[in-house]
C-alpha cells in the first residue's frame, strides 16, 4: 500500500505531538478507507522513521506518566495544568443473604 503525503507532516516546537499523531492517523483513514491494521502501523512508521522531530516530540512527551512498582497495576494519566490527579482501584463487594 502506497504511503500517503502524511510523511511530510511538520509540526511546530509549540505543536501538540498527540495531534499531529491523530492527523497522520485522520489522513490514513481518508485515504485509505480499507486498511487492515498492519497496513496502518505500517504507515505510522513510515511517517515516524521520516519525521524525525515528530518521533523526537512523541518519545519526550511528559504528559503521560506511568510508574509500576511491584505488583502494580499500571495506570496512565493525563494531568494538565494546574491539577491533581487522584488515582486508585475502587472495589466493591456485594454482600447476599
Amino acid at each position: 500500500m502506497a504511503v500517503s503525503h502524511t510523511n511530510e507532516i511538520q509540526i511546530s516546537p509549540m505543536s501538540d505531538p498527540i495531534e499531529a499523531l491523530c492527523t497522520v492517523l485522520l489522513d490514513i483513514a481518508k485515504t485509505s478507507p480499507g486498511a487492515n491494521i498492519n497496513d496502518v502501523m505500517a504507515q505510522v512508521k513510515s511517517t515516524l522513521d521520516q519525521n524525525d522531530e515528530l518521533t523526537n516530540a512523541l518519545q519526550t512527551d511528559t504528559r503521560m506518566l506511568q510508574i509500576n512498582l511491584g505488583q502494580s497495576k499500571g495506570y496512565q494519566v493525563l494531568v494538565e495544568g494546574n491539577a491533581t490527579a487522584y488515582i486508585g482501584d475502587r472495589s466493591s463487594f456485594l454482600r447476599r443473604f
